[in-house]
């Protein structure tokens, strides 16, 4: 019987019964490969008629379930961003730059998991035992709990799986392993595929949680299909801060929690520590000194930090001023530049303007328009924000502020790190609870210029 074959573009995943230079889906030329379909996977197919483990529909509101455990990974951080801990037979994704930390991360969790007596699977496609030694040694992470396999080949890994209770398995990488029956080299799409595929399933079975590194493209994707990441239940992608020590780790995808939820990390000569509080990075101490800096808060998730935003404002040589803007949206920021044009009769059309969030997070939090307004002008006027102040809000066409969603945990963030002052939309103040902050409700930017810029 012939081999079937069919062509799936490897960045989106749409399937064609044939070869074209250019995917109709995306409009990528040269992203569509072939792909072999193995014996086993469609004979499996074609006999699902015959199976002995048919499923029953149920009614939702009639069928109870269990709440799972969730198993703790050690990591308050890494927790947070999971949902509050792995989800058994949970498969989740770590993506992210080469030299980033993902193996370190996912060496320290084994080791945490493997420490408090439950049996840790580490397997290996790309480096050696003495080279994953060396890294234990150094991490201290070695333990009697924590197995190591440095084969690529997956019929071994299902032979050491099925013999033996684990409580977590990892894959390092995903792009290095192989199943000897799918006829193509190891990272091809039909690999990756049939391996995720064989992994999920046989972790799934026994209710363990699997951990995948993924490699990253050129363009900063996850490496293979897209289908790749429809595949797992949790996606996971590792950003480097612009201060080398910071790690930034951000949920894609997440089937048990919460997405956009962000966990940082500082990376030391021992590994990566959680960074219980992430506003000590972001913000400067003289943040309110200087003209151009407001503090806000950004919410990514469901965790409130404090972020520096800082602008400078100056005047243009070029004929067309330079707009240079970093860790917000692009296109939202010249929007707020056109407003205070518009509507505060400032000439930004012949100034030079370099806009910046500290610490090189990026984030798109309608709650910070006011802020970048705020710093701008500040920066153009050259007068500074009012010590301890903090500016949250949206900004409307017309020059209004708008609510804002969150708006409470942001206030206790606020709070908490000791700052006095919150310029907040107007008709908010009356749904706050506990909040011993001088609250000031503005309608419009002139409210928020006269309420947060300092007088001579």
């Amino acid at each position: 019987m012939k081999e079937k074959t069919h062509f799936v573009c490897e960045l989106c995943g749409a399937v064609y019964p044939r070869w074209q230079g250019r995917c109709d889906q995306c409009g990528n030329w040269n992203s569509i490969t072939e792909v072999k379909i193995p014996k086993s996977r469609s004979k499996a197919k074609s006999d699902l008629g015959e199976s002995k483990s048919a499923g029953k529909i149920v009614s939702l509101s009639g069928f109870s379930v269990k709440t799972l455990e969730r198993i703790k990974t050690g990591s308050v951080e890494l927790d947070r961003v999971l949902g509050g801990g792995m989800v058994p037979g949970a498969t989740i994704l770590v993506g992210g730059p080469p030299g980033i930390g993902k193996s370190t991360l996912l060496l320290q969790t084994a080791h945490n998991v493997a420490k408090d007596g439950k049996r840790v699977l580490y397997l290996s496609g790309e480096e050696s035992t003495e080279q994953i030694m060396l890294r234990a040694s150094r991490l201290g992470t070695l333990s009697e709990n924590l197995f190591l396999l440095t084969e690529p080949d997956l019929s071994q890994f299902m032979a050491e799986f099925s013999a033996n209770d684990f409580s977590l398995v990892v894959i390092d990488s995903i792009q290095s392993v192989f199943i000897p029956t799918v006829l193509s080299s190891a990272g091809s799409v039909a690999q990756i595929r049939e391996s995720v595929y064989a992994l999920s399933e046989v972790t799934k079975s026994k209710g363990v949680p699997l951990f995948l590194v993924g490699h990253i493209t050129k363009e900063g994707t996850i490496a293979g299909p897209k289908l790749l990441e429809h595949m797992v239940d949790v996606v996971l992608y590792f950003e480097e801060e612009s201060r080398a020590e910071y790690r930034l780790l951000k949920v894609f995808k997440n089937r048990y929690g919460v997405v956009g939820e962000i966990g940082v990390f500082r990376m030391t000569g021992c590994g990566l520590e959680d960074v219980l509080n992430p506003s000590e990075i972001f913000v400067s101490p003289d943040a309110e000194k200087n003209p151009g800096s407001v503090v806000s808060v950004g919410i990514e998730g469901i965790r409130p930090f404090l972020l520096e935003i800082q602008a400078l404002v100056s005047a243009s040589s070029y004929t067309y001023p330079q707009r240079v803007i970093r860790g917000l949206d692009i296109r939202r920021t010249l929007l707020l530049l056109a407003i205070i044009e518009k509507r505060v009769g400032i000439p930004l059309s012949k100034e030079d303007c370099f806009i910046n969030i500290v610490g090189g997070i990026h984030i798109d939090d309608p709650a910070l328009d006011v802020a970048v307004v705020l710093a701008v002008v500040s920066s153009f006027r050259d007068i500074p924000v009012k010590e301890k102040t903090i500016a949250l809000g949206e900004l409307g066409l017309t020059g209004e502020i708008k609510p804002i969603a969150n708006l409470q945990p942001r206030l206790k963030e606020i709070q908490r790190l000791g700052y006095r002052r919150a310029i907040i939309p107007c008709n908010m103040a009356k749904k706050l609870q506990d909040v011993t902050l001088e609250i000031i409700e503005v309608a419009n930017l002139f409210d928020v210029f006269r309420s947060a810029l300092e007088t001579n």
